[in-house]
């Protein structure tokens, strides 16, 4: 960004001595041809007026690529924005994505302390119900299980990732 408003204020300044110049160029008369002393300012004017037309075209020519320049950077500046704008709604999606598994999370757990309660409670009755056991043993096991999907789809976040810096790398 310093680097566009750099540019910006050589441009400025390219303009500004662009006015001066042509400001100059307007206030020198139309030189007549003249005899004996005038003929003197007016090889004088004649060539003051070629020097303000060459510094004329050399600022033209700095403007325009500056004004180049500019453009180059602004092109850089919102393809950058692009790439960060697509960074973020990916991120978004893997916040969302997250958000997601860690509720279905919470909801096993709850159910894994739900059958873990009733199967404290049948053992403090001293009672032994086999459903309740293989209720509590099917309720861990999927609990597991997604805890296990959402290890998994972690790890795909970060190989997704790293695989384009690991490119980079061996592409250098």
């Amino acid at each position: 960004m310093s680097e566009l408003s750099e540019l910006e204020h050589r441009l400025s300044e390219a303009l500004d001595r662009i006015r001066s110049g042509v400001e100059r160029l307007a206030m020198v008369p139309a030189v007549a041809p003249a005899s004996g002393g005038d003929a003197d300012q007016a090889a004088e004017a004649a060539e003051e007026i070629a020097a303000l037309r060459e510094a004329l075209e050399a600022e033209r020519l700095a403007n325009a690529q500056l004004e180049e320049r500019v453009a180059t950077i602004r092109g850089r500046l919102e393809e950058r924005l692009k790439q960060l704008e697509a960074e973020a709604g990916e991120l978004r999606e893997q916040l969302e994505a997250t958000q997601l598994r860690n509720r279905h999370l919470k909801r096993r757990l709850e159910e894994v302390r739900a059958a873990l309660a009733r199967l404290r409670e049948a053992a403090a009755e001293g009672t032994s119900e086999p459903q309740l056991i293989n209720q509590a043993i099917l309720t861990e096991l999927e609990a597991l299980r997604a805890l296990r999907e959402a290890d998994r789809q972690e790890l795909d976040a970060l190989i997704a990732e790293l695989k384009p810096l690991v490119e980079e790398d061996a592409n250098a």
